[in-house]
């Protein structure tokens, strides 16, 4: 949001990326749990999810954990604990993996895995396993109790007790299982198993401080497929790295978990891509969100009885129209070229059918500070009005609102209301009514 900081910035990673948070000293857990003493910890989850063929068998996990008590935590202890269940009868075989695995790019990535499988219908069940990817102190140093490598591996099972290899079932035996590098061998009789896979120990966790542990849940139709999955999960999950403060000299300080290779990463301020109606074709027009839109290109993809075309050379202030008629549906995507010379993909729009006719707006730049620059299309003469409105819909300042002769009318804003007051840095809503609709556009005032 162009105010240098990152303490409110957020972006999904993934196709899909989910957030929770968890805590276990709630009242609700300890009529569940009696025995159980608080760590007063806060645990963070965020998962990921891919539509990508070589990530579409993982889920990736980042699990935070913070120390949100007054006391320090000494050797923190973590570990994922499992009981998959594949087979309806509760019949499974367990056991783990630790080696190299090679991945799209050609290189090895190690991996290190707890898994289950279904032995009485291995076609039907599958392979199933955690895959322990990393775990961090302090994401922006390299801390010496960073690292990847699993601690230990245990296999238990529901059916006995806990001295004799069945489930930890207090705090107690928890602690005791977490802490332990012991690292089992695979239990290769069907039984109605769980696994626990651990990380750490992490010496000392002060109030106020965090670790994040790094995990991947693959499945596959085989044990191969499920390992080729964990390591493609183990690669994207190494991220990709960033100049953050724009000094070449001290490299890329800043990373990016989960960030694929492959995935084009655009700014906050890049350009949007808006399409309309044109006479029977297609109105393109660009929402600046930065100063400028640099040196953009157009490119309309092939289409039924519609070939590619391309309008490189755009400034992005001006209109674009594709009067073709026919090459339904089309597809345009806005392209950048980069100071490193690279044009990279931006935004992309659909056009289903011949655009329906009605209003629109662009407003720019966006965020800005201290002027907005507002430009509105009609289909036809006649009256509209412009406002500025809160996202509560609370009127702050009226543009315009009358006659246009002209199909096409532009304003300004300063960030100023109706009385000419200053209005705080948020979120405003540019709204354009006419009799028959109304198009809405968020901006940004940054002070």
């Amino acid at each position: 949001d162009l105010d240098g900081l990152i303490d409110e910035d957020f972006a999904a990673i993934s196709d899909q990326h989910f957030r929770c948070g968890m805590y276990d000293n709630l009242p609700e857990i300890f009529p569940i749990y009696p025995d159980h003493s608080p760590l007063n910890v806060q645990i963070l989850q965020q998962s990921f999810q891919w539509t990508d063929p070589q990530l579409a068998d993982v889920i990736g996990y980042d699990f935070t954990i913070t120390n949100i008590g007054e006391n320090v935590l000494e050797d923190v202890n973590c570990g994922i604990f499992s009981d998959f269940d594949i087979d309806e009868m509760n019949q499974d075989q367990a056991g783990s993996f630790r080696g190299l695995i090679r991945v799209s790019d050609g290189s090895y990535v190690p991996v290190e895995m707890a898994y289950m499988v279904d032995v009485v219908y291995p076609i039907d069940g599958g392979w199933i396993g955690w895959a322990m990817l990393g775990i961090e102190k302090d994401p922006t140093a390299n801390d010496p109790e960073d690292g990847h490598q699993a601690r230990g591996f245990r296999i238990f099972t529901g059916n006995a007790p806990f001295a004799q290899g069945g489930d930890p079932t207090n705090d107690a035996e928890r602690y005791q299982a977490l802490a332990s590098d012991q690292w089992d061998s695979n239990a290769n009789v069907p039984d109605d198993h769980r696994v626990l896979l651990t990380a750490g120990p992490v010496a000392r966790l002060d109030p106020g401080e965090s670790v994040t542990v790094r995990w991947a849940l693959a499945v596959g139709v085989d044990r191969t497929a499920m390992l080729l999955a964990a390591g493609e999960a183990a690669w994207t999950a190494q991220g990709r790295t960033f100049d953050r403060d724009g000094d070449p000299g001290n490299g890329e300080e800043f990373v990016v978990r989960w960030l694929s290779p492959q995935d084009q990463t655009v700014p906050t301020t890049a350009p949007r891509l808006r399409a309309g109606a044109a006479d029977g074709g297609v109105r393109l027009r660009c929402e600046l969100r930065g100063e400028d839109g640099g040196l953009l290109a157009v490119e309309r993809r092939s289409a039924a009885g519609g070939p590619w075309r391309r309008w490189p050379g755009w400034d992005g202030r001006s209109e674009l129209v594709d009067a073709d008629p026919v090459g339904w549906p089309r597809t345009y995507d806005l392209l950048r070229t980069g100071v490193d010379g690279v044009e990279k993909l931006i935004d992309t729009v659909e056009v289903a059918g011949v655009p329906a006719a009605g209003p629109w707006l662009t407003a720019g730049p966006n965020p800005f500070n201290p002027r907005l620059n507002v430009s509105y299309h009609l289909p036809q003469a006649g009256n509209a009005r412009l406002t500025i409105h809160s996202l509560r819909g609370e009127l702050v300042r009226v543009l315009h609102d009358g006659y246009v002769a002209a199909e096409e009318g532009s304003a300004t804003w300063n960030g100023d209301d109706q009385g000419g007051r200053a209005q705080a840095s948020g979120v405003y809503l540019v709204r354009l009514a006419t009799r028959q609709l109304v198009v809405e556009q968020r901006v940004t005032l940054v002070r």
